[in-house]
């Protein structure tokens, strides 16, 4: 994700634009940040800090590619079984 657009229905003022949403490059509507009521009376839209996100997407990948590399080393010994069924009867054996 480039960039993040808050969406208004009109420009800053002294009569400010209504919050409409928040929209990904891409113009479809997003879920980010959390609607935080302040204890001064204000209504905030809490967006976490950019470092705090890259280090939880770095997370995320980190995880998706143990699980990606997991998966392929089980589809090695799924089609090792398959060229060499006898390796089936071994593992039984070992139980």
């Amino acid at each position: 994700m480039s960039y993040v657009d808050i969406v208004f229905d009109g420009p800053p003022s002294h009569e400010s634009g209504r919050f409409i949403e928040v929209e990904n490059e891409g113009g479809a509507s997003i879920s980010f940040g959390e609607w935080v009521e302040r204890d001064d009376g204000y209504w905030v839209l809490r967006i976490p800090d950019s470092t705090l996100l890259s280090a939880e997407v770095t997370k995320w990948q980190e995880m998706a590619e143990f699980w990606k590399r997991r998966a392929d080393q089980r589809q090695i010994d799924i089609n090792e079984l398959k060229q060499n069924p006898a390796l089936v009867c071994q593992g039984l054996t070992h139980v």
